[in-house]
């Protein structure tokens, strides 16, 4: 394979409201976010913006 051929592709794994087994504890965290499409949208808003390959969302 050539350089020129070589590339990374880049993904973000996104589960819910957040990694963290306490993470809907934060004062900042709306758990209801769980079940919002717009939270969704606005994760993979974030991830197209920062030119990753594909979002995984896991509930």
């Amino acid at each position: 394979m050539s350089q020129a051929e070589r590339q990374m592709r880049l993904g973000a794994f996104l589960l819910g409201i957040g990694h963290h087994l306490a993470a809907w504890r934060d004062p900042k965290v709306d758990p209801a976010n769980l079940t919002r499409f717009e939270h969704y949208r606005g994760l993979a808003e974030i991830v197209a913006s920062a030119i990753a390959g594909r979002a995984l969302l896991s509930a």
